[in-house]
């Protein structure tokens, strides 16, 4: 269940975000810069849309988790991507929603604290039908120099019994190392 009280924080959160875009959109106009106002209005645009179709999934409380989660201050950046067209499958349960949450809260308790000034790290989830077997990725991407101190290990034990939960629910999971980059995909 959510808490009112976090609902209230997403949304001052959310205020917060809207009033920075504004004073944005502010800035080009005094600068009459048109074309950085087309640009940012777009981006607005964009991410509503891809808002929607998270929303069109069909759980509310994923889309609120996913929402708070690209919204609050992380050291990490937070994507979704979600295909078009796409909804839930008729096996998505609380359970599985809650393990494929958890998940990526244990994989946030092993994200580096920081970046270099070249690269940010990434978690980014996408929905997607392929062969028409729902699926979902998880891609975190680190920083290279940070794969000596945390190891893919890390990363690996954290997210174990929540994969194993996942996979006791019917999912079918894989992981592929690559370079800096980690993928779980989780198939229903």
């Amino acid at each position: 269940m959510i808490a009112l009280e976090d609902v209230l924080h997403l949304l001052a959160e959310r205020r917060h975000q809207q009033l920075n875009t504004l004073q944005l959109l502010y800035g080009d106009l005094a600068l009459q810069d048109y074309i950085a106002l087309k640009n940012h209005l777009n981006d607005i645009v964009h991410a509503l849309r891809e808002e929607q179709k998270l929303y069109r999934l069909g759980d509310d409380i994923l889309t609120y988790t996913f929402i708070r989660r690209s919204s609050a201050t992380r050291p990490y950046r937070f994507y979704w991507y979600v295909a078009e067209s796409i909804s839930l499958p008729s096996a998505w349960s609380s359970e599985i929603r809650e393990a494929f949450t958890t998940l990526l809260d244990d994989l946030e308790s092993v994200m580096p604290r920081s970046a270099t000034h070249d690269t940010q790290h990434t978690m980014t989830v996408h929905f997607l039908n392929p062969n028409g077997r729902f699926t979902i990725q998880i891609d975190v991407t680190v920083d290279r120099a940070f794969l000596s101190t945390i190891g893919w290990e890390s990363f690996v034990r954290a997210g174990a019994s929540q994969l194993q939960k996942l996979q006791d629910a019917g999912c079918v999971i894989q992981t592929e190392q690559i370079d800096n980059a980690f993928l779980w995909s989780i198939a229903l």
